[in-house]
């Protein structure tokens, strides 16, 4: 990547976080990693702001690395989802630059933890089924608004170009769709009888 790529870049990250209302200090920018560090206090404000920290560090696709330690792979599109990140706490944005054994057991941490996150949304998707096979649509329709988050969140983080993984959340969005449909016609027949 060449300097004036990197300088473009910074100037973007600089404007956007103007526009966010977050003070950016960019210092040297490189374009393997970005990673994200927290330092929030033990009092109850910097719980809840952990709390929102950790929540948001997954809907915008950063891995743990190490306690307070976030990284994500750094593609054009992940400057907004780091300031949002940046927002909450006391958090530092750091671009790193690996050399190739650290940047391939990065990305196999990293394709292994989001391929996580897609099992855990199978398995949901499943236990939804299941609860509407054993005709417990109360359950399953309980289930439906944090599985929809889920696959959003997951769709986000596969468009962000970090993984090539678009057949596999396109599934899931299909399983999705199959199941909403089944509990949108359980509810319609559940309605029709009262």
């Amino acid at each position: 990547m060449t300097q004036e790529t990197l300088g473009n870049k910074a100037q973007g990250l600089q404007a956007q976080g103007v526009m966010l209302e977050v003070p950016v200090n960019v210092k040297e920018m490189k374009s393997d990693f970005v990673l994200i560090t927290y330092d929030l206090p033990n009092t109850p404000e910097g719980m809840k702001a952990r709390v929102e920290f950790l929540a948001r560090a997954r809907r915008y696709g950063a891995v743990q690395h190490s306690e307070t330690v976030y990284f994500v792979p750094w593609t054009d599109q992940v400057n907004y989802l780091i300031l949002n990140l940046a927002e909450k706490g006391k958090s530092f944005i750091w671009f790193a630059n690996t050399d190739g054994d650290t940047k391939r057991q990065l990305m196999m941490h990293y394709e292994l933890t989001v391929r996580g996150w897609l099992k855990e949304i199978e398995e949901r998707l499943d236990r939804m089924s299941a609860h509407l096979a054993q005709g417990k649509f109360g359950i399953a329709e309980r289930m439906m608004d944090k599985t929809l988050e889920m696959v959003k969140d997951m769709d986000a983080i596969i468009n962000n170009g970090c993984l090539p993984l678009a057949g596999e959340i396109k599934g899931l969005k299909e399983e999705f769709g199959r199941v909403a449909s089944q509990v949108v016609l359980t509810d319609k027949k559940v309605l029709g009888r009262r």
